[in-house]
C-alpha cells in the first residue's frame, strides 16, 4: 500500500475523525522576544503560556493580545500546569492562578531561587499536590488540596532521605534513598504510617515502584538482576519476590505493573529483546513475546504496552499487558522514526519521513482521532492538551485546531463549485498523504484526481469558465 497499512486484531479501527490545522499563533516581542515558549494550554477564550523561568502569561486566544502576566523575580518558574480549573505555577512559591484573570487563588511557600529550593513539589493531580523538603533536605512530606491549596495533613511528616512518591486512592508511598532502603506507606487521609518495609539482602535504594491499587511492585537492584516484590497496598504483606534478569548499562528496559501483573522487558545483546509478565500477587509466569527488532523500550500505560519497531517503515503495537496479546498495530511504510510522549489516555506520536506529522492515538481502541501535518522546522516539543495540538519552536508556540472530516469535504466542495480550483488542488495535495487514516482525504483525493476536477481546473486556468 502506497501510503498506510493498518490493522488490528482488537478492535475494529475506525478512520481518523479531524484534520489539524494551524490556528492561534504566538511568539513574545520586545524585551521577552528571546525567551523561549515550555508549555501552553487552552482555558476557554484564553491561551495561558510560560515564557522562560521569567513569566506565565494570559492571552486572548482570538487575538493573542496579553490579558496578565505573572512574572518570578527571580527567575525561578520551573513548571506551569492546568489542573482542573487551576493553573499551577511553581516559582519562588507554589502559586495557583485563576487561568482566566491570572488572580491569586492560594499561595504556599517553597522558597525556591534558581539552584536552591526548601520544598519541592514532587507530584501533582487535579486533587492533589505533593511537597517534600521543608528545610531543604528531603526528609519531609506534605500533602496539599490542588484546587484550593489548604494543607490535607497539620504538619509536615518526617521520612528520611525520599528518593521516589506514589499517590493512591489512601495511600502516599514513599520509597528512602538512605540505608536501610525502606518503602513506607502512609495514610492519605491522616498522615499515620500504615507500614513499613526494610528489605533484605539490597545495597541501594528501590530503583522504581507502581501499583495497579491494591498490589504495590517495588523493585531493587542487585548485582545482574532486580528483586521484584509485590507487596499488599493495604499491609505491607509480601505476597510474591521474583527476580529479572537485567542488562548492564541499558537504558531500553521496562518494569511497571498493570492490573493484576507484572511486566519486564529485557533487551539482548544485540537487537531485539523479550517482553514478560508475572502475576503480580504469586509471581508465576503468564507470558512471554520475542521482538528480533525494537526501537527504545516499550512504554507500559494502563493495561496497554506499547512497542516501537524498525524494519518496514515504522511500526506501533499496542499489547494487552495481561495476555500478550496483540490489540492493535499501525505501521507508516514511509516513516524513518517516530518520538512519542502520552496525554490523557493518548499516544502523541511525531512521524519523520517522506512526510512529517503527528498522529494521536486512542490508546485504548487504537483509534486515530485525527492527524496534523507539521511544515517548516521540526518542532522542539509538542503538547496535546484541552482537544488541541501545540508545537513549540523555541520563541514561538503554533496551535493546531480539529476540523472534522465532514467540513474538510463541505469545504473542498465550496472552493470547486465556487471556481477556486487551485485552492481546492491546494486542499487535496494537503490531505493526500493521509487518505487511508482520514475518510474525508480520501473522497476529496478521488475527486481531485478525477477527469472532471482535472479538466475543470484546465479551463479555469486557461480563462475558458
Amino acid at each position: 500500500m502506497r501510503f498506510l497499512t493498518l490493522s488490528l486484531l482488537l478492535p475494529a479501527l475506525a478512520s481518523a475523525q479531524s484534520l489539524y490545522e494551524p490556528g492561534f499563533q504566538w511568539s513574545p516581542k520586545g524585551p521577552d522576544a528571546a525567551l523561549p515558549v515550555e508549555n501552553a494550554v487552552t482555558v476557554k477564550s484564553m491561551v495561558v503560556v510560560q515564557l522562560g523561568s521569567d513569566h506565565v502569561v494570559g492571552l486572548n486566544a482570538d487575538t493573542g493580545l496579553e490579558r496578565w502576566r505573572f512574572s518570578s523575580k527571580a527567575h525561578a518558574i520551573r513548571g506551569m500546569a492546568l489542573r482542573g480549573d487551576t493553573i499551577l505555577v511553581e516559582a519562588e512559591q507554589l502559586q495557583g492562578l485563576a487561568p482566566m484573570t491570572g488572580e491569586e487563588k492560594w499561595q504556599f511557600p517553597l522558597n525556591c531561587f534558581p539552584g536552591k529550593c526548601n520544598s519541592r513539589v514532587r507530584l501533582v493531580t487535579d486533587e492533589l499536590t505533593v511537597l517534600t523538603g521543608f528545610d531543604g533536605r528531603e526528609d519531609n512530606v506534605l500533602l496539599l488540596d490542588t484546587q484550593s491549596g489548604a494543607r490535607q495533613w497539620p504538619n509536615w511528616v518526617s521520612a528520611p532521605a525520599i528518593k521516589d512518591v506514589l499517590i493512591t486512592a489512601g495511600a502516599l508511598v514513599l520509597s528512602s534513598g538512605a540505608e536501610p532502603f525502606e518503602v513506607a506507606a502512609l495514610d492519605r487521609f491522616t498522615s499515620r504510617e500504615r507500614w513499613r518495609l526494610r528489605p533484605q539482602g539490597v545495597d541501594g535504594p528501590a530503583t522504581g515502584m507502581q501499583t495497579d491499587g491494591t498490589v504495590l511492585n517495588a523493585w531493587w537492584a542487585s548485582g545482574s538482576s532486580d528483586v521484584v516484590l509485590g507487596l499488599d497496598l493495604a499491609t505491607g504483606k509480601t505476597l510474591a519476590e521474583l527476580t529479572v534478569a537485567r542488562r548492564k548499562a541499558s537504558e531500553t528496559e521496562l518494569r511497571g505493573t498493570a492490573p493484576g501483573v507484572f511486566v519486564a522487558y529485557q533487551p539482548s545483546r544485540l537487537t531485539g529483546g523479550a517482553l514478560r509478565a508475572w502475576n503480580n500477587r504469586t509471581a508465576e509466569p503468564l507470558w512471554k513475546k520475542d521482538y528480533p527488532e525494537i526501537v527504545g523500550a516499550p512504554v507500559l500505560l494502563g493495561d496497554r504496552i506499547l512497542v516501537r519497531q524498525s524494519g518496514s517503515g515504522v511500526t506501533i503495537e499496542a499489547l494487552s499487558a495481561a495476555t500478550g496479546d496483540s490489540l492493535w498495530r499501525y505501521n507508516r511504510p514511509d516513516a524513518t522514526s517516530v518520538d512519542w510522549r502520552f496525554e490523557g489516555g493518548r499516544a502523541i506520536a511525531t512521524f519523520e519521513g517522506k512526510s512529517r506529522f503527528v498522529g494521536i492515538f486512542d490508546l485504548i481502541a487504537g483509534r486515530i482521532e485525527g492527524v496534523a501535518p507539521v511544515d517548516g522546522a521540526r518542532p522542539d516539543h509538542v503538547r496535546w492538551t484541552g482537544g488541541s495540538l501545540y508545537l513549540f519552536r523555541g520563541p514561538h508556540v503554533d496551535r493546531l485546531d480539529g476540523t472534522d472530516g465532514d467540513a474538510l469535504v463541505a469545504r473542498f466542495e465550496t472552493l470547486a463549485r465556487g471556481g477556486q480550483m487551485d485552492d481546492a488542488s491546494a486542499l487535496a495535495k494537503k490531505t493526500k498523504p493521509f487518505v487511508q487514516e482520514l475518510a474525508a482525504a480520501a473522497k476529496i483525493n478521488k475527486v481531485a484526481g478525477g477527469q472532471g476536477f482535472q479538466v475543470t481546473s484546465e479551463k479555469m486556468r486557461a480563462g475558458g469558465l
